[in-house]
């Protein structure tokens, strides 16, 4: 047993053993390493793809809220029901502005008449 040539064979067949072992580990792990990859590129496309149609679904409910204001604001605001309002409106204003401006007169009439009472000679 202390021949170095049956020591030597043993080193050789321990060494074999070991790499080989080592050989088949690293595989293995490569194996692992590749497997975990494509679930995570999987992963990755699946949750891509949920987040598409997350956008997309998100975009049609923006149109159909678009849709649906329009919709109300048709129904809610008629343009006689507005016609009418506006003719209001602009009836109130020109009355306010007609009785301003005879008031505006009257006190124009007045300030001239106490201007030339006060200019008048005495």
């Amino acid at each position: 047993m202390n021949d170095p040539i049956t020591i030597g064979l043993l080193v050789t067949v321990l060494v074999s053993a070991l790499g080989y072992l080592l050989a088949r580990k690293d595989e293995a792990q490569a194996k692992e390493i590749t497997e975990l990859r494509a679930s995570s590129e999987a992963q990755a496309s699946k949750q891509k793809e949920t987040n598409n149609l997350l956008f997309q679904k998100h975009d049609q409910d923006v149109a159909a809220l678009q849709d649906l204001r329009i919709q109300i604001a048709e129904g809610h605001y008629k343009k006689t029901e507005l016609d009418q309002r506006f003719q209001r409106l602009e009836d109130t204003f020109e009355k306010g502005m007609d009785a301003l401006g005879k008031k505006l007169d009257k006190m124009t009439d007045i300030l001239v008449d106490h201007i030339q009472k006060e200019d008048a000679p005495k």
